[in-house]
């Protein structure tokens, strides 16, 4: 019996700029995370505030859908977004940017 294969998800890329500045341009799911958000938001959703790997990557994985969710609302669905810090909310910039870029 063959078993379909699942459709890889398309990845979605964003261009972040600051006044004109570029500052991050690649896939969503690459931006980088502070580790201070990581652990604030392990201990939000698990209690956990030594997060091994898998709440790491399940903390990004929600942090990725927020922001992704956060443009599709604002663009709908697309494969590339461009959008300035200024105009997003400031948890996702400060999920995103405030501590690593």
């Amino acid at each position: 019996m063959k078993r379909k294969r699942k459709k890889a998800s398309a990845i979605v890329t964003i261009c972040v700029s600051n006044r004109g500045q570029p500052r991050y341009a690649g896939p969503i799911n690459e931006l980088p995370v502070g580790e201070g958000v990581l652990i604030a938001k392990s201990i939000e959703f698990y209690d956990d505030p030594e997060p091994c790997f898998i709440h790491r990557s399940a903390v990004q994985a929600r942090l990725y859908a927020e922001l992704q969710q956060w443009l599709e609302s604002l663009y709908g669905a697309m494969d590339e977004y461009s959008v300035d810090i200024s105009d997003m909310p400031p948890n996702i910039v400060d999920y995103f940017f405030n501590c690593t870029l």
